[in-house]
């Protein structure tokens, strides 16, 4: 039986960096927000049996006083959920599968080869879940309507199988939706109340355009079906299935030998070798090609309609069945494509700099290292440079990577302004979505997220840049989050029963000896009263680091109800703070 907790880490496995997963309850309609998945389940566990519980399968903006939210409140997506109702008393509707063996062969139709990220039993129906690989969030309302576009599609798959046993779905493929939490008890019949259980989990986590392949387009219904067309949107497109590009332009392109062989498509071969050298799966689809030539159209100045009209007549010219040419009239797809390639052809350019300057930061290293003469003005002006473009990326100016040679080794970038970034081991230096949420802790900004090869090139510009430093007893992580721990204790009263202290403000208390603390709460002292924000992850491990060990406890409510919540027993330090106790 999974727990609640258990489940929602698999929704939600890291702190969002935007916006709040919510925990919404009937029949009372109240919603809570969380930041993590861990925190969400915990509610979810307190507040089972006593109301039905569900989970956003959105992330929102924050800020929502009341309800639940709506679709324009939602901040990008955390999976896509499918709600299939079983034959049963508490549904009206009769043309609905018999047994929950039927479904799981419909849901193997539905999504071939992309099994569901995890599948419930609801109580009286199953709810399938495709997570993504990392939450969606949305730069722009365009992207909002590429998410309910993808809900709508995965749902149409659906529909199309269920069809041909006879059977139907409910309509409903919003983002404001809200599925039953496992672990959770369904109390719809209160006379019959069922469990909320998971019964298989894949571990397998998806892309958004992973999807695309399978995508069923009978009886689809199109972006511009689901909402009106975007007014002022990023780009305007107007998809028209006969469009030609502009016809000096384009004979224009088609002296360009890279163009036309990407026009003819005649580059199949040399796609695949690529994709074979770089150890990705053979794809010469037409969307590679779309993508590469409205590269090209970036670099000779079309506009985004024009790179549309591209596509579609591209698309006439090579389709071999009708999705070819349907996907060429989706706008989310269309728009995509071109946001990408323009975003590449910016990138291709950056990496081009960086690489020149890293370079010429290994050049001088060499040198160095050899025994070579070195020009220090020429070291300087490298090393500004390469200090520039981490600043640039980062989105502050950046002082100095500080390397604290402790074991292993601690990075943390340096802020002209003063501000440090704490980054934590080299595999985190060198993770960038790590980079990402831990410049987000500390500049509430969240740097463009960079391909690959752009970002293995800024990685090599940061041992020029980084300064070695003792390691101060102060600064090392163990000894500093005790320190944190000592002041907290001694901060706040001391509870001597966990009930009293779970009915407070949940702060510290001892019990047969032994000091506990309830963690979210230590966690939101460190971000008030020390201004350091630590993500949950990295707050357990440093807890484990110095030897805390997190229990679950039971605690007896205001209300007379019991609960239970985990807290965490600072073993390690308990000594010292019992003793400044008596002090």
């Amino acid at each position: 039986m999974a727990l609640s907790k258990d489940f929602m880490e698999i929704i939600l496995p890291e702190d969002l960096e935007s916006g709040k997963i919510g925990i919404f309850t009937l029949p009372e309609r109240k919603s809570r927000w969380f930041k993590t998945g861990e925190d969400a389940g915990q509610y979810a566990e307190a507040m089972s049996g006593k109301q039905n519980v569900y989970f956003t399968l959105a992330a929102y903006r924050n800020g929502i006083k009341s309800g639940r939210g709506t679709e324009k409140d939602t901040a990008g997506l955390l999976a896509v959920g499918i709600d299939l109702d079983l034959a049963d008393p508490l549904h009206s509707k009769e043309n609905l599968p018999k047994s929950e063996a039927e479904i799981m062969e419909v849901i193997k139709e539905a999504t071939p080869g992309i099994p569901p990220t995890v599948i419930n039993n609801s109580g009286h129906g199953i709810q399938v879940f495709y997570c993504f690989k990392e939450p969606w969030l949305f730069d722009d309302p365009g992207e909002r309507v590429q998410a309910k576009q993808l809900c709508a599609d995965i749902r149409n798959n659906y529909l199309h199988h269920l069809a041909k046993r006879g059977y139907t779905l409910d309509s409903t493929f919003d983002l404001a939706r809200v599925m039953r939490v496992a672990g959770t008890l369904n109390i719809k019949d209160p006379d019959n109340p069922k469990k909320v259980k998971i019964l298989e989990e894949s571990g397998m986590r998806y892309n958004p355009d992973d999807f695309e392949q399978i995508i069923i387009t009978e009886g689809r219904k199109t972006i511009d079906d689901i909402v009106q067309s975007k007014p002022g949107s990023e780009f305007d497109l107007k998809l028209n299935s006969k469009a030609t590009p502009p016809p000096e332009k384009m004979e224009a392109m088609l002296d360009d030998a890279n163009f036309l062989a990407l026009w003819t498509k005649s580059l199949d071969k040399k796609i695949e070798a690529e994709c074979d050298k770089a150890g990705r799966e053979k794809d010469a689809s037409l969307s590679i090609y779309d993508m590469r030539m409205c590269m090209e159209a970036v670099k000779y100045g079309w506009s985004p309609q024009e790179m549309a009209d591209l596509i579609i007549a591209f698309r006439n010219k090579h389709h071999k069945k009708p999705q070819d040419l349907h996907k060429a009239l989706r706008v989310d797809y269309v728009e995509r494509t071109i946001r990408k390639a323009r975003g590449q052809i910016t990138q291709a350019e950056q990496l081009h700099q960086v690489v020149s300057i890293a370079d010429a930061a290994k050049s001088i290293e060499r040198n160095e290292r050899t025994g070579q003469p070195v020009d220090s003005k020429q070291k300087d002006k490298v090393r500004a440079e390469c200090l520039a473009k981490v600043s640039d990326y980062i989105g502050g100016q950046i002082k100095s990577l500080r390397k604290y040679m402790s074991e292993p080794p601690v990075y943390e970038f340096l802020l002209e302004e003063g501000n440090v970034i704490r980054i934590g081991t080299s595999k985190e230096l060198l993770n960038q979505n790590h980079v990402r949420n831990k410049v987000f802790d500390t500049l509430a900004h969240v740097p463009k997220g960079l391909k690959k090869n752009n970002w293995e090139a800024l990685c090599t510009l940061f041992g020029f840049i980084q300064e070695e430093l003792d390691t101060a007893p102060e600064t090392r992580e163990a000894d500093r989050m005790q320190e944190w721990i000592n002041d907290y204790a001694l901060s706040f009263t001391m509870y001597e029963d966990g009930s009293e202290a779970y009915a407070g403000d949940k702060g510290p208390f001892t019990e047969d000896g032994k000091v506990y603390i309830f963690g979210s709460q230590f966690r939101d002292y460190i971000q008030t009263a020390k201004s350091e924000k630590i993500g949950t992850k990295e707050f357990g491990l440093a807890m484990r680091r110095i030897g805390c060990t997190a229990v679950r406890k039971h605690f007896l409510r205001r209300d007379g109800y019991k609960t239970t919540a985990m807290v965490y027993e600072i073993t390690p330090v308990t000594q010292r703070i019992l003793e400044g106790l008596k002090n």
